[in-house]
């Protein structure tokens, strides 16, 4: 499977991000769903919602002794915040040149939110 590159720098905005409403793109529509950086205190949310789809960072073990992921880079993850609480993460891996790769994206599954994802990948 090939990775997912994302350019992160001079990106156009994709078809999909064009038909969401600009204040959610934008992160600032008060009482709605919120796209940021990923601060210190929502880790435990944002594992939350990693847990949920067999995602989260672990310790290598005798049983897995090579995991896909450790740890999560806080200073390139992003999570959607909606009501107060996490409701979907992403992490990128820096690959330079102005390109990073997906490292993780997850939703939770019950949000009143469509197109959690295309936010969060856009970011």
């Amino acid at each position: 499977m090939r990775p997912i590159l994302t350019r992160t720098m001079n990106r156009q905005p994709s078809p999909a991000s064009r038909a969401m409403p600009e204040a959610l793109i934008k992160g600032q529509a008060p009482g709605k769903m919120l796209v940021r950086k990923m601060r210190p205190d929502d880790l435990p949310g944002a594992l939350q919602i990693l847990g949920l789809w067999n995602m989260a960072p672990r310790a290598p073990s005798s049983e897995v002794p090579d995991p896909e992921r450790t740890s999560i880079e806080i200073d390139n993850a992003f999570v959607a915040e909606a009501g107060g609480r996490i409701v979907g993460t992403c992490s990128y891996f820096l690959l330079g040149d102005g390109w990073a790769e997906t490292a993780s994206l997850a939703v939770d599954p019950e949000p009143p939110f469509a197109g959690v994802g295309v936010l969060l990948q856009q970011a």
